[in-house]
Order: structure tokens, then sequence, then C-alpha cells
């Protein structure tokens, strides 16, 4: 199977990847979380992120301001008025989430969270590992305008290659993707060391919709 993302998850898991798929399994279990419209994907600005590291670097243990919508500003570093500044984090297994680190991502989702028509935690027949088989698909804006996820996701894989594409739920960041191909069917595999709870969280939270409960089969 052709690997289109190699990931690091940092909320839920590390060290995955994205790949195209043709089939799926069964949809997630019920889930009562938090609403669909706080899933979107935004791409990683590049340059901010190098000004980043190396203002951490030459100033180990500097603290951002921590804002009331989950959002950090670094008084210091003149990011794009474009950006915003989001902790990544992962799941320290006891009901909490230990942050990993900052990343820099556009304001503006390059995709939708109301993208993701369906998602599975599935075990891989080969490897006996958990994964996320996601599908995106066209959706609907308040404003009633359609747009068709699958041609945005192309798009944005094809235009923005080796660049990072992050998946921001609730203003965390619960993946980031390096680019590396095309993905033209809209439909994605996620896989990763991680294990079989978080593979059911992540897909709980790509399959949550405005209501809070999962789309219908």
């Amino acid at each position: 199977m052709k690997t289109i993302f190699r990931v690091s998850v940092m909320l839920l898991f590390m060290g995955a990847g994205f790949s195209c798929v043709q089939t799926h399994g069964a949809v997630a279990d019920e889930y009562t979380g938090p609403v669909k419209t706080r899933l979107n994907f935004h791409l990683v600005d590049g340059e901010s992120m190098s000004l980043l590291d190396e203002y951490l670097e030459a100033h180990p243990g500097a603290e951002p301001v921590c804002n009331t919508d989950g959002t950090f500003t670094f008084p210091e570093l003149p990011f794009p008025a474009a950006t915003l500044v989001l902790g990544a984090y992962r799941s320290s297994g006891e009901g909490e989430d230990e942050f990993v680190r900052y990343f820099v991502v556009y304001k503006e989702p390059a995709l939708r969270g109301l993208a993701v028509k369906e998602a599975s935690a599935l075990l891989n027949e080969m490897t006996s590992k958990p994964e996320i088989v996601f599908t995106i698909d066209s959706y609907q804006e308040k404003n009633g305008m359609i747009r068709h996820g699958r041609e945005i996701l192309m798009r944005i894989t094809e235009q923005n290659r080796g660049k990072i594409m992050t998946i921001v739920f609730n203003n965390r960041i619960i993946a980031a993707a390096r680019i590396h191909e095309t993905i033209a069917n809209g439909q994605v595999r996620l896989s990763g060391s991680f294990t079989w709870a978080e593979a059911r969280r992540l897909a709980e939270a790509l399959t949550a919709d405005a209501t809070g409960s999962p789309d219908a089969d």
C-alpha cells in the first residue's frame, strides 16, 4: 500500500503514518464528546516554526502567554497575524494530556473537520497493530455552500509537498504529518505505534458531528 503521510501524532500516539486505502471496516463506537466543527486540518507555517525553534533553543525554559481560547502567544516573536501558536499533546494514560511541543499553524483551516465522513479504528491484518481509517468527502458550510473535500485534500497535498499538516481538535494538535505525495481518492489510513484505546479515541474525535454523536452508518 502506497504511503502518503509519515506523521508524529502528539496527543494520542507517536511515529504514525498516513496512506491511501480502498475499503473500510466498522464505524467507531458511540461517542458523546465535543462537536465536530471544532476539528480542522491546518498547515504549519514553516518559517515561523524555524523562528520559534531557534528562540526556544536560545531561551531554554521560555514560557509563552496562555490565552483563554487555548492558543499561546510569544510576545518576543513577531509571528504573522494569519497564524496561531498551538500546543501538541499526547495521552498520559491517566486521564490527562501531556504537553509535547508548540506548533505555529495558519489560522485558516486548510480543510474543515466536516469533510470527514466516517472513521474507524481497525486492526491491520498484516501487522495486527491498531490503525484509523477515514474518508474525506463533500460537506456543507453554514452559509449553505457545498465544499468538495476530496478535491480540497488533493489540492492541498499536491501543492504543499514537504510541508506539515496538523489535525487540530479544540485548539489542540492531535496529529502532525509531513506531506509526501498527493491523496486523490479521499481515503486515508493512519497507522503508528499507538494502543487500541488511543486509536479509538482519535477515530471518535474524527467522527463526532455537530450534535456530539457519530455520523450515521
